[in-house]
């Protein structure tokens, strides 16, 4: 018996119409399905990445997806309209969906925004912040969760999901996006 392998995929710009929006609701399952690792998670950043290379594809061929998401929407009980809006706004939106719990910080377990892209309360993030100000580091990994710049920084462990670690650029640069005066 022969065994062959199934061809690849054509790139993205030769699938059909409705073969991107079936796929960008496959995606958009998947963001929801993570949602709880939601913001720092690896596997829903993965889920997010796509579902945004598949809408710049139906934003770029004109398509509105709101019909399908409408039905998407009533098939699963999630706003799968917010849902994709969120998830193309990423990182400045956060695609919670309205069943997931109230986000809390990783580090102390308070609740934090739900727009935060770093899973840490504003108390934990101006600790991280300091410690690492002052050349300290609790960190044994080597690489920053969100920037992958090699570099010790804060380390956190996120409720059961992973090690985080953060560097002091990323850590500045969310409290400048949510804290700023």
């Amino acid at each position: 018996m022969e065994v062959r392998n199934t061809p690849p995929r054509p790139p993205l710009p030769e699938w059909d119409d409705s073969s991107v929006l079936e796929e960008m609701c496959l995606a958009l399952r998947d963001v929801g399905v993570a949602n709880p690792e939601l913001p720092d998670g690896e596997y829903v950043r993965i889920a997010i990445t796509r579902a945004k290379a598949l809408g710049a594809e139906l934003i770029a061929r004109g398509i509105d997806p709101k019909p399908r998401l409408e039905r998407l929407s009533s098939e699963t009980g999630w706003d799968t309209v917010a849902l994709y809006r969120d998830t193309l706004a990423f990182p400045d939106a956060i695609p919670y969906l309205e069943t997931t719990p109230e986000p809390t910080c990783g580090n102390c377990g308070r609740s934090i925004l739900r727009r935060a892209t770093i899973g840490l309360c504003k108390e934990c993030l101006i600790y991280g912040i300091d410690l690492l100000r002052s050349g300290g580091s609790e960190s044994h990994l080597e690489t920053c969760t969100i920037c992958e710049r090699q570099e010790r920084g804060f380390l956190v462990y996120a409720k059961g999901l992973e090690w985080m670690n953060y560097c002091h650029r990323c850590l500045e640069e969310e409290r400048a996006r949510l804290y700023a005066a």
